[in-house]
């Protein structure tokens, strides 16, 4: 309610960024609207600017840029819900609506794939495991479950033990 009315805020807010998209909207309302505390005018930009930081955070920390599809990123104090902004990012690429810039960026990031399952067949760095065993890295994240169930088949055929014996 504003003054004595119900108004539809979302509505509102959208139509105002249409107006201001497409060059009609006063230069006074523009003003008044810039001096508000968080307003932004492509909502869009600032969730792709949000989630590419808190992916860049993961990457440093974890290494890897495969969050697990229900993890929650802090990022300058707020949560991320990086799993699945990961996701959209990738079916947005998928369905051809993912813009060039963001493509770019996103390939830049160290381990990105668009792909999951192609991407747990690239990075095969040995490692040793917590029992000494010398395995293929993409048998330890399949462990720690970042792939379904078909990909981790292809894992298992795939993998070879560091005694040269195939599973």
């Amino acid at each position: 309610m504003f003054e004595g009315e119900e108004v539809n805020l979302g509505n509102w807010v959208a139509k105002l960024r249409t107006l201001y998209r497409s060059g009609k909207l006063s230069t006074e309302k523009v003003a008044a609207l810039k001096a508000l505390t968080g307003w932004v005018w492509d909502i869009d930009e600032v969730d792709f600017r949000q989630g590419l930081g808190a992916l860049k955070q993961f990457v440093e920390r974890e290494g890897h840029a495969h969050p697990l599809q229900r993890h929650v990123e802090v990022f300058e104090g707020k949560e991320v819900n990086l799993g699945s902004w990961v996701t959209s990012r990738r079916m947005g690429h998928r369905k051809g609506k993912l813009a060039a810039e963001r493509i770019t960026i996103l390939e830049a990031l160290p381990g990105w794939v668009w792909d999951v399952d192609e991407g747990a067949l690239v990075d095969r760095q040995p490692v040793e495991s917590a029992d000494g065993v010398w395995v293929d890295g993409t048998t330890l994240a399949t462990a720690s479950g970042l792939w379904d169930l078909q990909a981790r088949r292809l894992l298992v055929a795939e993998t070879t033990m560091g005694d040269g014996l195939t599973l």
